[in-house]
């Protein structure tokens, strides 16, 4: 028995392993940067999954989960003097699986195959190398993985720079910004600095008042955030709202050492997920806001205390919902609040029109308040917060 026939027919598994690598890795890593800045790519991330998989879908069909799984499985060795095969690759099933089973095991491995194919290349690759044949495959492999990654990440600003500009999104150092509708006024779209602590937020851009805030800082999961070239380690401490803001929307979202902030005075709106998960504990909202969107408060576990304007006509649905330590609630006299939920969440970034959210609202109906309530889980309200609420209009549960 000769190890030559043994090498050959490990090295021809690299290679026909390694084709549908380089050609399913390259495109599932592209594909997928691609789609990560809302390119429509996300058909290609499935192909080029399968095509990445293929050598064990085709394993799987022939042999069944056990040929899949195993690396030797097209391994095959003969006897040198007569041409002999006496023995093959282990792994295949016995001939007795129906087809059935086959077609399970080969739409299995299009989920799993390449998470397996990329594990069985680094092992044929290591035994290649250790017996010293097809170096150069391995080397392209190696490179191939490196340079897809490097590709994808290339992609992915190429296109996400085109997307922004198509939405007529633009950049400073420090924040992605963009006209609104009405092109007098500036939106805030995206904290791009690395610093922390207090932040001030700019007056004007461009000759024009900053009049949104949308999506500005989000400190949700582990550090680091943003998506500049230096991003940040640490939470931002506090945040200084110009007076010419007329509408914030996931503005502090999961910033947990924002325990205070002082809106302005022009502000309208208070969007979907403005404070959401934030650390405030206790917040005045201006005479002047008509809208507090959905889940704008919502799991705010250090908020004891909301002012609320007369000027206040709708809040959407979960507003400050699990704001576990909220006892009190200042509702002015004689308010009168709707309080439902907005057909749509937001507008367009690029289109921001404070009456819209009057276009959008709609009032809940008795058998959902019990899901859409708006201070749903605010078990610690105090009997005259909940009195005042309930006398507001709010017909949902604490």
């Amino acid at each position: 028995m000769s190890d030559d026939y043994v090498q050959t027919g490990l090295r021809s598994t690299l290679i026909k392993n390694s084709i549908s690598y380089w050609i399913g890795w390259s495109m599932f890593m592209i594909a997928l940067c691609a789609s990560a800045i809302g390119g429509k790519a996300k058909i290609f991330v499935f192909i080029g999954w399968g095509i990445l998989g293929l050598p064990k879908i085709i394993a799987a069909l022939k042999g069944g989960f056990g040929a899949a799984f195993s690396p030797t499985f097209e391994e095959v060795t003969v006897e040198r003097s007569t041409g002999r095969v006496v023995s093959r690759g282990q792994g295949a099933e016995s001939g007795t699986m129906n087809m059935a089973v086959y077609a399970l095991a080969g739409g299995a491995m299009y989920v799993l195959g390449g998470v397996v194919a990329l594990f069985h290349m680094a092992i044929l690759s290591v035994k290649c190398l250790v017996k010293g044949i097809a170096i150069p495959v391995i080397i392209i492999n190696i490179a191939v993985f490196i340079g897809a990654i490097v590709a994808g990440g290339i992609t992915q600003g190429i296109l996400g720079d085109k997307v922004m500009a198509a939405r007529g999104i633009k950049k400073t150092s420090d924040y992605n910004y963009l006209v609104n509708g009405e092109e007098d006024g500036i939106i805030l779209n995206y904290y791009r600095g690395y610093k922390h602590g207090k932040i001030t937020l700019p007056t004007e851009i461009d000759g024009l008042p900053v009049v949104g805030i949308v999506k500005t800082f989000d400190e949700r999961g582990n550090p680091p955030w943003g998506d500049g070239r230096v991003k940040r380690q640490k939470r931002i401490t506090s945040v200084a709202i110009p007076d010419t803001v007329t509408y914030i929307e996931a503005f502090i979202y999961g910033c947990e050492d924002v325990k205070q902030i002082t809106l302005p005075e022009n502000l309208k709106i208070i969007g979907q997920d403005a404070f959401r998960e934030s650390g405030l504990t206790s917040i005045i909202i201006p005479e002047g806001v008509t809208d507090i969107g959905k889940d704008a408060f919502k799991n705010c576990a250090n908020l004891t205390s909301i002012t609320l304007p007369k000027s206040l006509k709708r809040v959407g649905e979960n507003a400050f919902e699990k704001c576990t330590s909220l006892v009190d609630v200042k509702i002015a006299s004689g308010s009168s609040i709707m309080y439902g939920y907005y057909a749509k969440a937001r507008e367009a970034d690029s289109d921001i029109h404070i009456e819209a959210m009057d276009k959008y609202f709609q009032n809940n109906k008795q058998s959902v308040y019990e899901d859409l309530g708006s201070f749903k889980d605010c078990s610690k309200l105090s009997a005259a917060s909940q009195q005042a609420v309930k006398d507001s209009g709010y017909k949902g549960k604490f």
